[in-house]
């Protein structure tokens, strides 16, 4: 029973997420409040003017706190269980909903974060895109929107890349390596040289996991949370079942698409690589991933913003929306915004008229913003997209077996039993560049029903200590160490300068400074720690690291320790030699 609802500064509905469940209990309370009749009850649909209505008090009372009080809720825990968290974005109130005991606090809070760093990479600073005014673009938007945020939810909960926030890349030899990075040049060669010229970075994905990325000459930098929201999207177009995620992939990929994915915020068309089973049926122009036994999503979710307007429409749109941006601007008193910047405390603007003024022209920036990126139609032809795909598939083919055990066998414990004895897991990252190093946790319909139990139990337990250092790395702790039953737990944050030094901070790092969970997809929350911790020094030169491991409960702690420092050091060195 849970959900996200956003409400706008007027109080009307901007967006509705919500599960079966969630939804059932609306309609209940609605009867009982008699805003709905008994015969409606059983429609599927909830009508937005009733949720208004449903959450008006609660609302209210979170605007009160806001403008009055200055002092707003953050969550409300109700006696029924009913959990609420409360976060303000822009001058929206967004609301995440849980009340069967699911979602823990926390949790809610990173959802979201998560939620608002997706309305920023699908609609950029046009965020109220988020409810168009025609009904069929909203229920397709808020559909896709929802899909995507349920996709992260799945694998937040499955997934080790997303649950720390870095990707994972995919361990293979230097010739398919070589090969997989020349077919990613050669295609961007081919859509530069045709229909899209700004075409600058290509990657190829098994999976979630990152096999291959090439940028143009020049590009500017993906960076690694980019990776994680266009992995997260690609995904969000084959929805995965429970068995298909935890059955082995062993399927043969046989047949290959490329397919352009149009999103704001990195301002350019971004291919990404990906295949399903020949059928001729499969030809569509949605998104699809590299899993050949996915379910498709229905093509009418696919759209994320308004139907686009025709070429010259478009053009006529957008010249007017660059002659109201101009006009405005000539009209604003240019050096009072100036002396106004340069003030070291900034309260309110010195006039009225002037923050209007602005206002205005803010909004004329977004609404072209919105005719530049959100509303085109740029699409690429059939033959461009089937001759990337005829390139790319002539020459994956004979890799596609291979490429499946990686995907589910990237890393295995068995090549680190020997030398690391009572290391039952880990998870290495590397800060400076958000790359996870750690072995694969996978439960197999082949696995006896035993051997799931365990190995689904000992998952369970990395995801919930995981979750606790990142709560307590948050509160200000760099090293843990925790003996919870049969397992021993331990975790480390440290930094190092360009020669492998191990360097202390500079000031120290003091709990509750981070605002945000730790992670990268709602702000780099380790680039701001090096930041705090290495005040006026370049963090070109400061790197920071991570490292989780779990051992059994009987492993001394000297042991430990030693297999830290043993294990980093191995580690390290392999990450050089593969990146």
């Amino acid at each position: 029973m849970k959900g996200i609802l956003v409400f706008s500064e007027l109080n009307d509905i901007l967006f509705v997420n919500t599960d079966h469940d969630f939804k059932l209990h609306l309609r209940r309370k609605a009867l009982e409040a008699q805003l709905i009749q008994a015969e409606d009850f059983q429609k599927d649909e909830l009508d937005s003017n009733v949720i208004v209505q449903l959450f008006s008090p609660l609302v209210n009372s979170q605007r009160f706190m806001i403008e009055t009080v200055q002092n707003p809720y953050t969550s409300i825990e109700c006696e029924n269980g009913f959990l609420f968290v409360f976060k303000q974005f822009q001058d929206q109130l967004h609301i995440a909903i849980n009340g069967d005991g699911s979602e823990a606090e926390d949790f809610l809070h990173r959802k979201l974060l998560v939620f608002q760093r997706l309305l920023s990479f699908l609609f950029g600073p046009a965020i109220e895109r988020l409810r168009p005014d025609l009904t069929a673009a909203r229920k397709a938007t808020w559909s896709r929107v929802s899909h995507l945020v349920d996709t992260w939810c799945t694998l937040v909960e499955s997934d080790q890349a997303f649950l720390v926030e870095a990707f994972e890349r995919l361990n293979v030899n230097q010739a398919v390596n070589g090969m997989c990075i020349s077919i990613l040049e050669s295609c961007l060669e081919k859509l530069r040289s045709g229909e899209d010229r700004n075409a600058i970075h290509a990657l190829l994905l098994v999976n979630t996991k990152l096999l291959a990325l090439f940028s143009s000459r020049n590009a500017w930098e993906l960076q690694s949370s980019d990776m994680l929201l266009l992995t997260l999207l690609v995904q969000s177009q084959f929805r995965l079942t429970p068995e298909d995620a935890s059955a082995e992939f062993t399927d043969t990929v046989t047949h290959n698409t490329v397919k352009e994915t149009k999103t704001p915020l990195l301002r350019k068309k971004t291919l990404s690589f990906q295949s399903l089973a020949d059928d001729d049926s499969n030809e569509s122009d949605q998104e699809q991933f590299f899993d050949p036994r996915a379910t498709p999503v229905d093509d009418s979710n696919t759209s994320v913003h308004t139907p686009p307007l025709p070429g010259g429409a478009l053009e006529v749109h957008v010249d007017k929306a660059v002659q109201d941006v101009d006009s405005k601007w000539n009209k604003i008193e240019k050096d009072k915004v100036v002396s106004y910047l340069n003030q070291p405390k900034r309260h309110s603007l010195p006039s009225p008229k002037l923050e209007n003024s602005i206002n205005s022209l803010y909004k004329s920036l977004k609404d072209l913003f919105s005719s530049l990126y959100l509303l085109g139609d740029e699409q690429l032809s059939n033959s461009v997209i089937y001759g990337l795909q005829s390139h790319a598939k002539g020459r994956l083919d004979d890799y596609k077996d291979y490429l499946a055990v990686k995907a589910q066998r990237n890393i295995t414990m068995t090549n680190y039993l020997e030398e690391f004895p009572g290391l039952v897991h880990f998870i290495y990252i590397d800060r400076s560049t958000d790359q996870l190093t750690a072995p694969s946790i996978n439960i197999t319909m082949e696995d006896l029903p035993e051997k799931a139990d365990v190995t689904q139990n000992i998952k369970s337990k990395i995801w919930s200590i995981v979750r606790w250092f990142q709560i307590k790395l948050q509160q200000g702790f760099t090293t843990m160490t925790v003996r919870d039953g049969d397992f021993f737990y331990s975790y480390c944050l440290w930094f190092e300068d360009s020669g492998g030094n191990i360097i202390a901070p500079l000031r120290p790092f003091h709990g509750g400074s981070l605002e945000h969970p730790p992670g990268i997809i709602a702000e780099n929350s380790y680039r701001l720690l090096r930041r705090q911790c290495f005040p006026g020094i370049s963090l070109s030169g400061v790197y920071c690291y991570e490292l989780v491991c779990v051992h059994i409960g009987l492993v001394p702690t000297k042991y430990v320790v030693d297999h830290w420092r043993r294990l980093y050091a191995l580690l390290w060195e392999s990450s050089e030699i593969l990146w």
